[in-house]
């Protein structure tokens, strides 16, 4: 679902499939559903912030995330 939302959704608005923003996005995603803690190191411009709020948009939107007013702190 991940890998659909980068390849095929997000360029037909504008936006460039990043291979590394991707794998962080899936990382994500999988510690999102694993409700675990993630402390990754990203280079500037692979496009962090978008990586986390689609992982954390996907896990609410297919029920990844049982707890409905769970907070998550993103820091970048």
């Amino acid at each position: 679902m991940i890998k659909n939302f980068f390849k095929k959704i997000l360029p037909k608005y504008g936006f460039k499939l990043r291979k590394q923003q991707l794998k962080l996005s899936e990382s994500l995603l999988e510690t999102i559903k694993n409700r675990k803690i993630l402390l990754e190191e990203a280079e500037v411009g692979i496009g962090k912030t978008t990586a986390y709020l689609v992982s954390y948009i996907l896990s609410k939107r297919y029920g990844m995330n049982n707890k409905a007013n769970e907070t998550i702190i993103i820091a970048t």
